[in-house]
């Protein structure tokens, strides 16, 4: 079995807290922004298509380096990576405060994406690696959990901050908490040094015999010809321990080819995806970047396949059944709710005829439940593959009941006419009270926050485990462009759907369609983790169940070794018993007609 360790450290909870709250002030920044937009577009002067340059530099620029820095973290030290990140996320946030013009605040909010690229595969690897394999899936809980937190609460701080300071203020509320985060991750952060990556254990300098004198010399004399061959063996062992351990032993070139292809994918699918939220899935700038990017994906897996060890991203993460049916399932899931959170607000306003503030209080419940639950359930949930994956089967099945109101059971009231029942100025505040739909509807969103929350880190868990040491920081790349690229499309489909739908954005109608389309998609992911859940059935419970399918390999490799040093040790013994019967006056010949008998009498007794 593969043991289940990790980096000495004597307080891995106090990383794991640096990594938390650098991320949660990244996603209340961001969700400042969202909310700021509006009135940044009236002070700046700035059209439509070019303040959403604002969201879309910094998404466009994460999914094209998420990867590739990702990657970067396995060859080289993550502590610096992540310091440098947060660095140039301080120093954007202060160019963004005092931006003279659009132009230089969408560079501010690019520089934002890089710095946030490098410091979220990174962090994530560090928190990971401090903590031994089976409370991997945990970290990765805590992670999400505490991005909710931060992208809700941020809704909520900055519609309030908003009434009494302009917006250029809500950019300098990330540099306290960035300052509390920097210097004690200097501190306690562990260096790459002491990362069992880059550790070379191909030869125990214990082990040899020029660092251990306590030998007698007589008995290296008296070994003779059996310790020449001794060593030699000892020799020809150490290699092929060398060469199987692989890229533990040797730093692996990084693909730079393979990192061009990834940001030209990126690009194509973030631009692609926004464009089709304008003019339309059909249109031809839609479809060329579209296609275009689905060619070069499966060029770039043709690459990964060449490039064998030194790849970007291993291919195991895409064809492995358990690593490649979670990121398959996390994929659809994170549709599904990304696109019931982003229609959910324009359904408040647009139909029910709520103000912003009163619908980001209305739509709080649904993630506060996701981070509590996966917050405090984590521990629970990823002790095992067979009850992680029953928790995800058992999670998206409650997760269709909301679903499946939000499809057929929405309060189909017209905007106008709810405006002319409740009266003018009081049809935000009174009618979400008054409606009587809208306390099963809040009903709705606390339970799909609930069943999120337990099945999120559960889907983490099930992949994370069977990973090598040595692509966490690319594992953790793919993952953050799973979950922005998740985000990205969701809106950009769902929203696209709610426009083009006859009703349009006032239509009840439209969004019920919309949410029959995400029941759709959520069937297709309980699918997948019906899938996943037969996989797991026949794992063991203990961590042996997640071994990686390499790393199975070494075992039965180390199994080799421990039998050539049995045979060694048996040699050796033979030799000390040769030094004794010598060291007792028997001479060469008698010791030769004394082993002849010895053979013989062992052929008789057989």
């Amino acid at each position: 079995m593969v043991e289940d360790v990790a980096i000495a450290h004597s307080r891995p909870w106090l990383v794991l807290f640096v990594v938390l709250l650098e991320s949660f002030t990244v996603m209340l920044a961001s969700s400042f922004l969202t909310l700021a937009l509006p009135q940044i577009q009236l002070d700046l002067n700035a059209s439509a298509s070019t303040i959403i340059w604002l969201t879309l530099a910094p998404s466009l620029v994460q999914g094209m380096l998420y990867i590739p820095l990702g990657r970067a973290s396995d060859l080289c030290n993550r502590k610096y990576l992540w310091i440098a990140g947060v660095l140039l996320e301080t120093c954007s946030m202060i160019i963004s405060a005092t931006a003279p013009n659009l132009g230089v605040l969408i560079f501010a909010r690019a520089l934002t994406g890089v710095g946030a690229a490098m410091e979220g595969p990174s962090g994530a690897a560090i928190a990971m690696a401090v903590y031994p394999r089976s409370k991997r899936g945990i970290v990765l809980g805590y992670l999400s959990s505490v991005q909710t937190l931060g992208s809700s609460f941020g809704s909520v701080i900055g519609g309030l901050a908003m009434q009494f300071v302009p917006w250029q203020d809500l950019f300098l509320y990330q540099l306290p908490l960035s300052l509390i985060a920097l210097p004690i991750a200097m501190w306690i952060f562990p260096s790459v040094k002491e990362t069992s990556v880059f550790a070379d254990t191909s030869a125990d300098p214990a082990s040899d015999p020029a660092n251990n004198p306590s030998e007698p010399a007589a008995k290296n004399e008296a070994l003779g010809e059996s310790d020449s061959e001794s060593d030699s063996e000892s020799d020809s062992q150490s290699q092929s321990q060398s060469q199987s351990q692989g890229q533990s032993t040797q730093k692996r070139p990084f693909d730079f080819l393979g990192a061009l292809q990834v940001c030209a994918i990126m690009a194509l699918l973030t631009v692609g995806t926004n464009q089709a939220g304008r003019t339309g899935w059909i249109s031809t700038p839609t479809l060329v970047m579209l296609i275009s990017a689905v060619v070069l994906s499966v060029l770039f897996l043709l690459h990964q396949q060449w490039k064998a060890e030194d790849a970007l991203l291993p291919t195991f993460f895409f064809f492995d059944s358990i690593v490649g049916g979670g990121f398959a399932v996390k994929s659809l899931f994170l549709l599904v709710f990304y696109g019931t959170i982003t229609l959910m607000p324009f359904y408040l306003q647009r139909v029910l005829g709520m103000d912003t503030f009163n619908a980001s209080l209305y739509t709080l419940g649904r993630p506060l439940c996701f981070a509590f639950v996966a917050l405090c359930f984590s521990k629970k949930i990823c002790t095992t593959p067979r009850r992680a994956s029953w928790v995800l089967v058992v999670g998206l099945c409650v997760t269709l009941a909301p679903i499946t109101y939000f499809a057929f059971g929405l309060p189909h009231t017209d905007v106008h006419a709810h405006a002319h029942a409740q009266g003018s100025g009081s049809g935000s505040g009174a009618g979400a009270g008054s409606h009587p739909l809208h306390a099963p509807l809040l009903v709705a969103m606390v339970v799909q926050g609930l069943a999120a929350g337990a099945l999120y880190p559960a889907v983490q868990a099930i992949g994370v485990r069977r990973v090598a040491e040595a692509d966490i920081g690319a594992y953790n790349g793919l993952n953050s462009v799973v979950n922005v690229g998740s985000s990205t499309v969701a809106v950009s489909i769902f929203m696209s759907i709610v426009v083009q739908a006859p009703g349009g954005e006032t239509s009840a109608a439209s969004y019920s369609f919309a949410y029959q389309i995400t029941l759709g998609i959520a069937l297709l992911s309980l699918l997948v983790s019906l899938r996943l859940f037969w996989l797991n059935r026949g794992l063991p419970k203990e961590e042996g169940g997640w071994v990686h399918e390499q790393q199975q390999g070494q075992q039965q490799g180390q199994v080799a070794v421990e039998t050539e040093a049995e045979a060694e040790a048996e040699a050796e013994a033979e030799a000390v018993k040769r030094l004794a019967l010598l060291e007792s006056g028997l001479t060469e010949v008698d010791l030769s007609e004394t082993s002849d008998l010895g053979v013989q009498a062992d052929a008789s007794r057989a």
